[in-house]
Order: structure tokens, then sequence, then C-alpha cells
């Protein structure tokens, strides 16, 4: 594999090409797929360089879609869960609610005290199920949505 290639694809430099497999993919996918396909290729090294995460980084913060973001995200735990901890808590910051949760959520699971820093912040989030996460993670009860829900 090509991993300055790969990279490339991944922050938006060139895009594949299937028309060779004679496939009929509507256009407007193609460019997100194609960052999905990226980040699996790359999180699938067996020694991932500087360059790699580099690019996961930026693409975690920076891409257009929430769904390529939060796979950055989840690729970089996997590669290296030191540096995907100063990444998993910008994640938080994130303007989606799923890139949030599972920041929040890959956080408590690889550094708890630090998600328990971090949902102090989050425990009055926009998002219920964010915000709920992060009541659980600091043992607050769940929003009044919740609790009414159990009551009855």
């Amino acid at each position: 594999m090509d991993v300055d290639r790969e990279i490339d694809y991944l922050i938006g430099y060139q895009y594949r090409s299937i028309s060779q497999n004679e496939q009929v993919i509507p256009e407007y996918l193609i460019p997100c797929y194609s960052r999905l396909a990226t980040i699996a290729n790359l999180v699938a090294l067996e020694k991932p360089t500087t360059k790699v995460i580099a690019a996961l980084l930026r693409v975690a913060v920076l891409d257009e879609e929430e769904d390529v973001r939060r796979e950055a995200l989840l690729g970089l735990v996997k590669i290296n869960s030191d540096i995907a901890k100063t990444a998993l808590v910008a994640g938080t910051y994130d303007t989606d609610y799923q890139v949030r949760s599972a920041a929040i959520e890959e956080l408590h699971r690889i550094d708890q005290n630090l998600a328990i820093d971090t949902a102090k912040r989050l425990k009055n989030d926009e998002d219920e199920m964010v915000r709920d996460y992060a009541l659980e993670l600091l043992g607050l009860p769940y929003t009044a949505m919740n609790s009414i829900s159990l009551e009855k």
C-alpha cells in the first residue's frame, strides 16, 4: 500500500476512481466512503508512522463528515492510546453529538480520570445521550426526561 497516496485520499487531495469496477455508486457518497476506507487501511498498518497519526488527527478535527471524524478518533485509539487521549478530548468539543459521545466513551475506556474530568464539562451538554453518559460517569442522576420515564 502506498501510504502517501492513502493520506492524499484521506485529506482530499485526490479521490479514488471506481470506474474500473464498473459499479454504479452515487457520486456524493464516494468521497466519504473513500475516506472511511482509507482510515481502515491506515489503522491496519503494522507500524503507522507519525505522518499517518498526523493525518488522522487532522481528519478527526477538520473533516466535514461526522462519521469520518468519529472513525478517525476510533482509529487513533487503536494506533496509539496516548496520542488518542488528546484527540478524544478534542472530540468532546465536536459539533456532532455522535462524535462527542464516541469520544467520551472511548476516553472512559482508556483513561477514566481524564474521562471524569471531561464529563464535568459535558454534564450540561445539549445532547441528552452525551449529557447522560457524563452524568453516569460522575455518579449523578440522569436528566429529568430519563427520571420521569423511570418513575412510570
